[in-house]
C-alpha cells in the first residue's frame, strides 16, 4: 500500500529521497537541502518518502488556503514506468479532499531536453492536470502553470508563493535592490 512517510534528518530514508532530489532536477531548479529541509518543518509542508513495500520516491508539496503546490516529485529510476508517478498523484488527490492542486512544468519551447519536457507535460495531462496556458517566471526560469480540481490564476499562484514563503525558498540570501 502506498503511502507518504515524511523525512526526518539523518535517517538512512532521508538520505536516500536527498540523493534522489540531487538526481532528478537540475541544479537550478533545486533548493539548497539545508533550506528544504528547514523549509519543511513548517506546518502546511510536506517533504515525504513514497513508499510502496520500499522506498520509490519522494513529493514535496505546500499547503495553504484551499490549495496545494505541488513542487516536487520524482520516482527512483529503478521503478519509474511502473505507474508510480500516477498512484502518487492519485494519493495526493484523494488527500486534497476537494482542494486544488497545480505546479510548475517547464515550457517544452525551451531547453535541450525538450522530448523530457514533452514527456512531463504528458504525464501530468494524462493525471487530470490542465494547462493554464499562462508561463510564470521564477529566478529567471520560466514554468508553465498547470493545475488539478480547479483553476489556478497566475496572480493567485505568484500570491500563494509570497504568502507561504515558497518564493524565498530558492534564495537563501537576502536580495538586494538598486
Amino acid at each position: 500500500m502506498m503511502e507518504f512517510i515524511p523525512l526526518e534528518a539523518g535517517t538512512e530514508v532521508c538520505r536516500l529521497a536527498d540523493a534522489l532530489y540531487i538526481d532528478s532536477f537540475p541544479e537550478v531548479e533545486r533548493a539548497p537541502l539545508p533550506s528544504l529541509h528547514s523549509f519543511a518543518l513548517r506546518d502546511g509542508v510536506t517533504y515525504a518518502a513514497v513508499c510502496d513495500g520500499g522506498f520509490r520516491g519522494i513529493i514535496f508539496t505546500v499547503e495553504d488556503d484551499g490549495l496545494i503546490f505541488l513542487l516536487y516529485l520524482a520516482i527512483h529510476p529503478e521503478h519509474r514506468g511502473e505507474g508510480l508517478g500516477t498512484a502518487v498523484l492519485d494519493l495526493l488527490s484523494r488527500k486534497a479532499e476537494g482542494r486544488r492542486i497545480f505546479l510548475n512544468a517547464e515550457p517544452p519551447d525551451e531547453g535541450d531536453d525538450r522530448g523530457a519536457r514533452i514527456a512531463r507535460i504528458r504525464f501530468y495531462r494524462g493525471n487530470g492536470f490542465s494547462d493554464s496556458g499562462k508561463v510564470t517566471t521564477s529566478d529567471g526560469q520560466r514554468y508553465l502553470l498547470m493545475h488539478r480540481g480547479g483553476y489556478v490564476s497566475p496572480e493567485e499562484a505568484a500570491e500563494f508563493y509570497a504568502r507561504t514563503g515558497v518564493d524565498r525558498l530558492f534564495s537563501p540570501l537576502p536580495r538586494r535592490f538598486g
